[in-house]
């Protein structure tokens, strides 16, 4: 009767087991159909990532992968990602002869990833110099990454790109993003390198962002999603989730009322944000940095101001006449 008992026990656990097996085994055949579905068809823009975290900018280019992007452009866009870490061709880290190089340090307008590479401004404005040009073949250099201000670009060019030797920085200074983003209060997000000043008026690096457990996690869970595109879009979708409810209760626009200009708009009037006021102070100080840096290092630079004219509306002209 004990055996009887016994083998029944054990005859229950082995189809149980064996439920459990086919279960599991279901599932990761089910797993692998949406991950080969996700991969190939790139529904819901799913792809692997091209991005890692980073203890210095907060995050960067995977060298040597492969970019896609689908967003503003009315087809999938697809890039390569150099063996330096910028979305360009590859490029030689000695400066060949005769070669003028023109590093170009900006977010996402330099980046360009709504277009191929190959198609890009500087692609562009590359071929039309080296056509009209007898004396030199230029080189344009691609050191664009979205969403950063001037602490990152501070950063990328003495840790990126001085070592490249270029004959000329150009800095694009995007007012709409770069004073928003150059402190914790008005930020898109603060997972970022930040520069303070200090009361002698010195620049603080504040690298913070990678301390706790929240810098630990995402960067073991990195490892992770950079095979999967399911892991990929589930963390993306979370991502972007957090942002919009950081941003709703930040409020970007900086000041409330109608009676108020939002943001930057206000530095127009002569009653500006004074968060904004802090900001650009700051914005000023690091270019003038970044100047300094490459006249020490006798490289010539340039800043150009790119902005975008649709947001200056007639009501808001009005708004700037009141002030």
């Amino acid at each position: 009767m004990g055996n009887n008992s016994y083998f029944a026990k054990r005859l229950v656990l082995g189809k149980f087991t064996i439920n459990i097996l086919i279960s599991l085994i279901i599932f990761l055949v089910f797993i692998g159909l949406i991950e080969a579905i996700l991969r190939t068809t790139h529904v819901f823009n799913a792809k692997t990532p091209w991005i890692k975290p980073d203890p210095i900018l907060g995050f960067r280019y995977i060298p040597g992968s492969n970019d896609w992007h689908f967003f503003e452009n009315d087809h999938p866009i697809t890039g390569r990602i150099n063996r330096y870490g910028w979305r360009d061709k590859e490029w030689l880290l000695n400066k060949p002869q005769h070669v003028y190089r023109v590093a170009v340090l900006g977010d996402s307008m330099v980046a360009s990833l709504d277009v191929e590479s190959d198609r890009s401004f500087l692609a562009l404005t590359e071929d039309q110099l080296n056509k009209s040009s007898q004396q030199y073949t230029f080189e344009l250099m691609n050191f664009g990454l979205s969403n950063i201000s001037q602490a990152e670009e501070y950063l990328i060019l003495k840790n990126d790109i001085i070592q490249f030797s270029p004959d000329i920085v150009l800095l694009f200074f995007f007012p709409g993003n770069d004073l928003h983003d150059m402190n914790r209060e008005t930020a898109s997000h603060v997972k970022r390198p930040f520069y303070n000043i200090s009361k002698d008026g010195e620049l603080l690096l504040d690298t913070s962002f990678t301390e706790g457990r929240y810098y630990v996690i995402r960067h073991g869970f990195n490892l992770v999603k950079q095979h999967s595109a399911l892991i990929n879009l589930i963390g993306e979708r979370y991502a972007s989730y957090k942002e919009y409810r950081r941003n709703k209760a930040v409020n970007l626009s900086g000041k409330h009322g109608k009676e108020h200009l939002p943001g930057y708009l206000s530095l127009c009037t002569t009653n500006p944000d004074p968060i904004f006021t802090k900001n650009y102070r700051l914005n000023k100080i690091l270019i003038k940095e970044m100047a300094k840096y490459c006249k020490d290092r006798e490289t010539n630079f340039m800043l150009v101001t790119v902005n975008i004219p649709d947001i200056y509306k007639p009501e808001d002209e009005k708004k700037i006449c009141i002030y």
